[in-house]
C-alpha cells in the first residue's frame, strides 16, 4: 500500500517542480517597468543627439543573440552595428533626433517591446542635409544584471529627403 501511495505523491511533486505560468504583473510593477524602459530609451535618444557613439553602443546587448536591422534592410550583429554607428557619426556634423510618438508593450517582467516614430535631421560633412521624416524604430529591451539592454533593434524608413545647403 505504501508503494501505491508514494508513486502518485512523487509524480505530483515532480510535476510541481517545473516553472508554471508567470504570475501576472501588478499595476505598480508595470508602471515601474514602463518608467525604467522609457527613461532608458530617452537616454539612448539623448546619446544619439550628442553623437556619443560609445554611449549609444552601451545600450546594445553584447551577445550573439543581438540583431540589428537597418532602414535599408542590412542585418547586423553587435560588432557590425557598433561599427555602423561609428561610420555614420564620422560623416555628419550634427544629427537631431526628435521622438514624435512612442509606445511600449511589456512582454514579461524582463522583456519589453518599444516602438517610436522619430524625425531625424542630419547635417552631412559634404554640405547635404538628410531628413528622415518617417523613421520608425522597434526595440526589444531585455533586463540583464539590473540593466535594460537592446537585444533586437530594427529601423524602417523611406529613403531620406536630401537637400543641398
Amino acid at each position: 500500500m505504501k508503494t501505491v501511495l508514494s508513486v502518485p505523491l512523487v509524480l505530483s511533486l515532480l510535476a510541481s517542480c517545473g516553472e508554471g505560468p508567470a504570475r501576472p504583473l501588478r499595476a505598480g510593477e508595470k508602471n515601474r517597468i514602463r518608467n525604467e524602459v522609457l527613461e532608458t530609451a530617452h537616454r539612448l535618444i539623448s546619446a544619439f543627439n550628442k553623437a556619443d557613439v560609445q554611449g549609444i553602443n552601451s545600450y546594445y546587448m553584447q551577445s550573439p543573440e543581438f540583431t540589428a536591422i537597418a532602414y535599408n534592410g542590412t542585418i547586423m550583429d553587435y560588432q557590425k552595428k557598433a561599427a555602423d554607428n561609428k561610420a555614420f557619426f564620422n560623416t555628419v556634423n550634427k544629427a537631431i533626433y526628435s521622438t514624435l510618438n512612442e509606445s511600449l508593450s511589456i512582454v514579461e517582467d524582463d522583456l519589453v517591446f518599444y516602438t517610436a516614430r522619430i524625425r531625424v535631421n542630419v547635417d552631412v560633412n559634404t554640405g547635404e542635409k538628410m531628413i528622415f521624416d518617417k523613421l520608425t524604430i522597434s526595440l526589444l529591451w531585455q533586463k540583464t544584471d539590473d540593466q535594460w539592454k537592446i537585444i533586437h533593434y530594427q529601423e524602417s524608413s523611406p529613403e531620406p529627403e536630401i537637400r543641398l545647403e
